[in-house]
């Protein structure tokens, strides 16, 4: 499946970022860190990308093979983005977790899972963590994306069929990590 994020995505200010710019549209790289906006996942921001609206950039993945705009809410074979400190967090249905400068697109770095990626990154402190259909929730660098660890959630089994995969964004509280199937 070729896949491609458009930097488009980077457009929508978070409602902390609109705080901590003073009420003012923060700029689009200071982001939506999370899916859905906040930890209670209401997908509420206090103002949306105003128009008018342009492409910034594109980025391909490593299996991508033909151009595909990336919007969150569609299944194109990319995750839903997370943006924050300037950085695009998004996986891939190609099993990469990418990190992409909000700005340029360009890749800052990748780290490979063994599964389909279709949870959102959430960045926090230090780490991004993000599930993985390989089973394992990541727990990776913000810095340079190198593996800080990995949890490995088991198989599901429901009337004889066993089910893996982490499909649910992470959310952190209270310094732990929370991540369903």
């Amino acid at each position: 499946m070729a896949c491609l994020l458009a930097g488009v995505l980077a457009l929508w200010p978070a409602a902390g970022a609109l705080a901590a710019a003073g009420g003012r549209a923060a700029a689009p790289e200071e982001g939506l860190p999370l899916f859905r906006a906040n930890p209670a996942r209401t997908g509420f921001v206090e103002r949306g990308p105003e128009p008018p609206l342009s492409l910034r950039w594109k980025f391909k993945t490593r299996r991508g093979v033909a151009e595909i705009e990336s919007f969150p809410a569609v299944d194109d074979g990319l995750s839903g983005a997370a943006v924050a400190d300037g950085t695009v967090y998004v996986g891939g249905h190609d099993g990469w977790v990418y990190a992409l400068d909000a700005r340029t697109g360009r890749k800052r770095w990748e780290f490979a899972t063994k599964g389909h990626v279709n949870s959102t990154p959430t960045p926090v402190g230090d780490l991004v963590f993000v599930g993985s259909m390989d089973r394992y929730v990541y727990a990776l660098r913000r810095a340079d994306g190198t593996l800080a660890w990995k949890f490995f959630t088991g198989v599901r089994t429901f009337r004889n069929m066993s089910y893996g995969g982490v499909r649910s964004s992470p959310v952190v509280r209270d310094g732990a990590v929370f991540a369903g199937g």
